[in-house]
């Protein structure tokens, strides 16, 4: 399996998002040669990180560095999911992330009528998947548990629909990560491999984005149920959403140094990626 890294993961560096204002912030050809410095073999963009009018320069990049690349969206709407398969092949992915979107539902109508406008929509966009030659990958993104992304498997049934399997958003819904793993398995066609660590605060419990090897989730384990079950092709792709720590320099340090120390870890504890998977013994 090909090592790769989200752009999500540095999304402190690029200050486009609500938690972080970066004084100085990034773009894609930043974190195009981050991902080339760490000697990754793919990437996945982040829709706030996609410059539309430059897609044709960034698929002249990847494949010049032959790495995987794989498109982003938000939640499902068959208008914007058939927009983006577009773009996906535009980019050269095989692969489309996408989520059912909104909080988690702990309402069972409620969740119920979210999935089924997710399947609803996504049957409108299968025969456009089939001609992009494109894979939408759902995405659990702390708004639905394993259960809930078979159920959208076995209503969908489509070699074009499959899951994006986020190790760490388990936590978030109640899911054990592994147990997870094995249940949507054989449906994983993308990846975001995070670590994280539940803390407490104001009497609330929050599960915080750490570097690989530092928080509480079983990643071999995931990472085993993913080599045995996904589909052929699958990449492991990195995604640890990092929180600001202090100063703005502080908290790009931060974020930094735990993608570094996430790397290592993905290739000399866990063993992913062709260097450490073509090393000796």
């Amino acid at each position: 399996m090909r090592l790769g890294i989200d752009s999500y993961m540095y999304h402190l560096h690029f200050g486009k998002h609500s938690d972080f204002e970066n004084p100085r912030p990034v773009n894609v050809w930043w974190f195009l040669d981050e991902a080339i410095r760490l000697g990754l073999e793919g990437v996945q963009i982040d829709p706030f990180h996609l410059p539309t009018d430059e897609v044709d320069k960034i698929a002249d990049f990847v494949r010049q560095h032959r790495l995987y690349v794989e498109h982003s969206m938000g939640t499902i709407r068959a208008d914007v999911v058939k927009e983006n398969l577009a773009l996906a092949r535009q980019l050269g992915a095989k692969v489309m992330r996408c989520f059912v979107g909104g909080g988690f539902e702990r309402d069972v109508d409620a969740h119920q009528a979210k999935l089924s406008r997710a399947v609803a929509e996504l049957k409108q966009c299968v025969e456009a998947a089939d001609r992009a030659g494109v894979t939408i990958a759902i995405e659990n993104h702390g708004d639905i548990r394993a259960e809930g992304l078979m159920l959208i498997m076995d209503e969908l049934r489509h070699d074009r629909v499959g899951v994006c399997f986020d190790v760490g958003n388990t936590l978030a819904v109640g899911d054990h990560p592994v147990e997870a793993c094995r249940m949507v398995g054989a449906h994983i066609v993308a990846t975001h491999f995070s670590d994280r660590k539940q803390v407490q605060a104001k009497g609330r419990t929050f599960n915080v984005g750490v570097a690989l090897g530092e928080g509480e989730i079983d990643l071999a384990g995931a990472l085993e149920a993913i080599r045995a079950l996904a589909r052929a092709g699958t990449n492991i792709t990195l995604e640890v959403p990092f929180a600001a720590q202090g100063s703005a320099a502080d908290s790009l340090r931060h974020e930094r140094e735990g993608v570094e120390r996430s790397v290592r870890y993905a290739r000399d504890v866990l063993g992913i990626g062709h260097e450490s998977e073509s090393a000796p013994g």
